[in-house]
């Protein structure tokens, strides 16, 4: 006869970590487990989350649950920006001031940028330095090409 659950003696109590190094608890039937950071968000909050929410952990520690390490964040833009500005808290920068151009990966003001309307954050994702170096480095292409035909 076998054993199922707390009957077993190999039970662990009901605790599984998922190839995603996130910790997974036990509910209800055999296979039945649900993410252990966003029961304890949901309790903390006292309501279930919403489906589109994303729970953060703020030590960036998947397997650390603590209330205290845990942001409910209402959508992935929202989640997506918290890690931006802590890659910028990376650096010693202040997040206020200070954007990190995926080009040259530098932290730089963000005076430095062009305003874009479509982003996030209403600037370009360039920094004006790489936007002129792609520019340039376009003009001599198109200009090569002119030449050769």
């Amino acid at each position: 006869m076998k054993l199922f659950g707390i009957e077993n003696p190999q039970w662990k109590g009901g605790r599984v970590v998922t190839g995603g190094d996130y910790v997974g608890i036990r509910v209800g039937g055999k296979k039945n487990y649900e993410l252990e950071h966003r029961i304890v968000a949901e309790k903390a909050l006292g309501k279930p989350l919403p489906p589109q929410s994303i729970v953060h952990h703020h030590d960036e520690n998947r397997k650390h649950n603590e209330n205290s390490n845990l942001v409910i964040c209402e959508n992935r833009a929202y989640h997506a920006l918290i890690h931006k500005r802590m890659r910028v808290l990376a650096m010693g920068l202040d997040p206020n001031h200070f954007k990190i151009c995926p080009t040259c990966k530098q932290g730089r003001s963000k005076s430095d940028f062009h305003k874009h309307k479509g982003s996030d954050d209403g600037l370009n994702v360039q920094c004006r330095p790489c936007v002129l170096l792609k520019s340039a480095k376009r003009y001599e292409r198109i200009k090569k090409s002119r030449l050769v035909a």
